[in-house]
């Protein structure tokens, strides 16, 4: 009766470790994160590779470039000068939502 717990506990940390989602093949492509004017939304398109590229279509931001990588249910972007980190809240086909300390944010799926 003793060992039955522990091991049980065991199974059942190993099932839900096994049904963890892998978000770093699910949030490649290509997303609108929204206004950046008040006329122009900026784009993120997030590469299998860890990598990025943030721009705002037809404005003269010239787009920047940035990694990423996500981890325990977090996504971290890292700029040349600044990192931030956000918990994703949910995820599928079409919307990713992240929160921080401070804001939520709801990207739209554009390819």
């Amino acid at each position: 009766m003793r060992t039955t717990l522990p091991v049980a506990l065991l199974v059942l940390a190993a099932f839900a470790l096994s049904c963890a989602r892998d978000y770093q093949k699910e949030v490649v492509g290509k997303w609108n994160a929204g206004k950046a004017t008040s006329e122009k939304d900026m784009f993120f398109t997030l590469r299998g590779d860890g990598t990025f590229t943030a721009e705002v279509v037809g404005h003269d931001m010239k787009p920047a470039p940035g990694t990423y990588r996500i981890k325990k249910g977090r996504i971290y972007f890292t700029f040349p000068k600044i990192e931030m980190h956000y918990k994703i809240i949910s995820l599928d086909e079409k919307t990713l939502v992240m929160s921080s300390k401070y804001a939520r944010l709801t990207w739209r799926r554009v390819e």
